[in-house]
């Protein structure tokens, strides 16, 4: 639980922060998967098998929220949920930019 509270707060910080970028928010995410577990002597993948998956808010325009698989958080599957992210994030902007209340 300690390495979840970790990411967590690390990435929650950059959500904070005005003006915050996507890549930017990316890395932070990235960053935090990566070096928390290793700080407190776990591996992701023998010890945590941590996994993540993105929510997409769109319940106003589809009647639900959209959610990417789960993804490892191995490089590869870091990356591959990253590039889901993107592409859920992207098809959102085409109607929608922002926080919404859903």
């Amino acid at each position: 639980l300690e390495v979840l509270r970790r990411i967590r707060e690390r990435v929650q910080e950059k959500l904070e922060q005005p003006g915050q970028e996507d890549r930017e928010l990316e890395q932070s995410f990235r960053r935090a998967v990566t070096e928390e577990p290793k700080a407190l002597g776990l591996d992701v993948e023998s010890d945590l098998r941590l996994r993540f998956h993105a929510v997409i808010p769109t319940k106003y325009w589809v009647g639900t929220h959209l959610c990417t698989p789960s993804f490892a958080a191995s490089v590869v599957g870091l990356e591959d949920g990253l590039r889901a992210w993107r592409s859920l994030r992207d098809c959102r902007r085409t109607i929608f930019s922002g926080r919404t209340n859903c």
